[in-house]
């Protein structure tokens, strides 16, 4: 079998969340099952896992980077792709390899089709015996959907993070705060420390009583640093404890970086108490080539300029939040907004949140689990969003470029999926 087939093999034959939607049958069985059949390769490098509704994938990426210029043999684990599956798993920045995928799919594909695990299920399993077989210091593992059940949910780690805590997923995940901190909180182990991001008082105490009942060390990153943004991507730390003040840049150019810092500057301080070795200027050096040495893609992406286009993969209602912050340090004349969205609960609160002021070019990715047609257009009515609806993603883009003047912004956002063909 060689890549096609492989890859065909897994498009075909498991179910993608990432294409068709709700899996309701969530559980831990199949992904140990598959495990224990390739004997634990999850057990044969050290881990960082990491949950939350945001920031959990720029989180692993810019420790990644960290850690990478440390000189630490580094493993990354993220989800979704834009393009290829083989995005999602990476050692030192570099996608994993096409022959690895195929010989892995040829010797497992027995076992697979009997256990019949989910597209995303393969994935980790693949991503635990890359790790394995490349002998990583360490990885970056990025909880798929919740925690308690997610598949990743096997391994041990060094550090348990959970970047933050917003309403997405309500219909897998609880339709309260308190119970999709409460499945999240399911990647806090015994003996493992647990940091705890932007989260309000009455989820972190959530947190607290499941860290306690594991004799978890739990800590809350804005108790030990505070960062406040000077210029763009340039950021005053102060160690709250120590009373230490600096600079760092970071070429994530998203303003939730701000509120990831003092996680991703935490999870090194612990790192570091595990005879880790990561200096000052290491964690300057790697904050500010993120980008560039773990190939994140669609944070607050400048695609060009004149006009200015940018490209973000907010989806929820915190994502567009920051959205709303970052776009009021913006100057531009008017503002162009390429929209599309997957299905979702609470879409119409979602969009409710979207300026009024800007010119919509509404479309539908072409995935099975897109927002269809006459409900973005009816919430887009009932908000008064003043736009067109096209019928590709790339026809609303090209509109959009041809629409817009110099001094423009056109911004391309509502899901990875529609960022991911903008991108392509």
């Amino acid at each position: 079998m060689n890549f096609a087939q492989a890859s065909n093999f897994l498009y075909t034959h498991f179910f993608h969340y990432q294409e068709q939607g709700m899996l309701n049958n969530f559980s831990l069985a199949k992904i140990n099952t598959l495990c224990h059949y390739i004997h634990h390769p999850e057990k044969k490098f050290k881990s960082i896992h990491i949950a939350g509704t945001n920031g959990k994938g720029s989180t692993a990426h810019a420790l990644a980077a960290v850690l990478q210029t440390a000189g630490y043999k580094t493993g990354l684990f993220t989800s979704p792709h834009f393009h290829c599956f083989r995005e999602r798993i990476s050692v030192q920045g570099k996608k994993i390899d096409k022959k690895f995928v195929a010989a892995f799919i040829t010797l497992y594909q027995d076992i697979l089709q009997k256990v019949n695990p989910s597209f995303f299920e393969v994935n980790v399993m693949m991503a635990f015996a890359f790790f394995a077989q490349n002998k990583v210091d360490i990885a970056l593992i990025e909880v798929g959907m919740g925690g308690s059940l997610d598949a990743t949910n096997i391994i041990l780690p060094e550090i348990a993070i959970i970047t933050h805590i917003g309403l997405d997923h309500t219909a897998i995940l609880g339709n309260t705060l308190e119970k999709i901190a409460t499945e999240k909180a399911g990647i806090i182990k015994k003996n493992v420390p647990t940091i705890v991001g932007d989260v309000l008082p009455d989820v972190m105490s959530v947190f607290q009583k499941i860290a306690q009942s594991n004799k978890s060390l739990i800590y809350e990153a804005s108790h030990q640093y505070y960062i406040q943004n000077l210029e763009r991507n340039c950021y005053e730390v102060i160690h709250q404890k120590k009373k230490q003040r600096y600079r760092l840049e970071i070429d994530v150019k998203g303003h939730y970086m701000q509120k990831n810092l003092p996680t991703i500057l935490l999870a090194i301080d612990i790192l570091n108490q595990k005879n880790f070795f990561i200096t000052h200027q290491q964690v300057k050096q790697g904050l500010k080539s993120v980008c560039l040495r773990t190939n994140l893609r669609g944070r607050w992406e400048i695609c060009n300029r004149n006009p200015m286009v940018i490209a973000d993969v907010a989806h929820n209602i915190a994502g567009i939040q920051i959205i709303q912050e970052q776009l009021k340090a913006m100057h531009y004349h008017q503002l162009h907004i390429v929209w599309g969205m997957v299905q979702k609960e609470n879409a119409a609160d979602i969009m409710f949140l979207l300026p009024k002021n800007a010119r919509y070019y509404f479309c539908m990715p072409s995935i099975s689990r897109a927002l269809p047609k006459k409900d973005i257009l009816k919430i887009a009515k009932k908000y008064q969003l003043i736009g067109n609806y096209y019928t590709t993603v790339n026809q609303a883009y090209n509109t959009a470029k041809k629409q817009a003047k110099a001094k423009d912004l056109i911004l391309i956002t509502g899901s990875t999926f529609v960022v991911a063909e903008v991108l392509k």
